[in-house]
């Protein structure tokens, strides 16, 4: 071979490296470009976004996720939250009737279907109409009444339940309209959650006489008509010694029958220990 042509074959060669390294130059550069992207997953958009809103006309904030140019707000979940209200919206469009009058912090936070996870944090501030009408809403507050019979002073709580300040026991103000055999009426106190308590019992025979004023000397056992009673039977957890010959295994209860009296304008009430117990009667819960 001669000198120039070993010479125009090394350039040559020269040539085929400088190029080659270039595309693979250009393949790194190209992968940290995609590394970057997928580092920066999701990118958050509002729609139609300024700074004050006015109480009573609400406005929707919109978010939209992005993975590079392409939108993926399908694959992803929106939550956004206020530093003064908390958790105030689920999904895509945050309406600003959800925040209350103040200055916001709101913070929208995206979780992708792959884990990927995105947030952003804005001022948002709500100002107050003036020309809004405060209506001021009637608040119930307990009552007392007092039993015309015994004179027992009882507080109606106004949520589902009464204090005998006598006994301080705390007694449902009605049943739930079902009547049902002892074993299940037991379940329905104990399963009874009620005023924020949740020891709830079925009452001894003693406890429902109580209320219902029998045994009283000359006097109708009329029963304080705070309570919402029916014109029915319900009844006790203590047992009666009442047996059946043909139902020797059979258990008996104690219970308080009530029939309505117009001479005295009440509902009347008498023990009864002859209630079976597969027998359905109602039942008033205590604690």
């Amino acid at each position: 071979m001669k000198k120039h042509d070993f010479f125009e074959v090394l350039i040559i060669f020269a040539m085929i490296i400088v190029v080659s390294a270039g595309c693979e130059n250009n393949k790194a550069k190209i992968e940290k470009i995609e590394k970057i992207e997928k580092k920066f997953y999701v990118f958050l958009e509002y729609s139609a976004l300024r700074e004050v809103y006015n109480e009573g006309f609400p406005k929707d904030i919109k978010a939209k996720a992005y993975l590079g140019e392409k939108e993926v707000s399908r694959n992803v979940t929106f939550s956004w939250s206020s530093n003064i209200d908390g958790d105030v919206a689920e999904g895509q469009v945050l309406s600003t009737e959800a925040l209350s009058v103040g200055e916001h912090l709101v913070t929208l936070t995206a979780h992708s279907n792959k884990g990927k996870t995105a947030s952003e944090t804005i001022k948002i501030k709500k100002v107050g109409n003036p020309n809004r009408r405060v209506i001021q809403q009637e608040v119930a507050l307990p009552r007392r009444v007092t039993d015309r019979i015994d004179g027992t002073v009882y507080v109606d709580n106004r949520d589902g339940s009464i204090i005998d300040t006598g006994t301080r026991l705390m007694w449902e103000l009605s049943d739930d309209g079902f009547q049902k055999n002892i074993y299940v009426a037991y379940k329905y106190c104990e399963d009874l959650n009620l005023a924020g308590h949740s020891d709830w019992r079925m009452p001894i025979i003693s406890e429902l006489e109580e209320i219902a004023n029998i045994g009283l000397h000359k006097r109708e056992p009329i029963i304080c008509d705070v309570f919402d009673t029916k014109n029915a039977s319900y009844w006790t957890q203590t047992k009666s010694s009442f047996k059946l010959s043909n139902y020797p295994d059979r258990d008996y209860y104690k219970a308080v029958e009530f029939s309505y009296s117009r001479e005295r304008n009440g509902l009347i009430g008498n023990t009864i220990n002859t209630a079976d117990e597969y027998s359905e009667r109602y039942v008033r819960c205590v604690r």
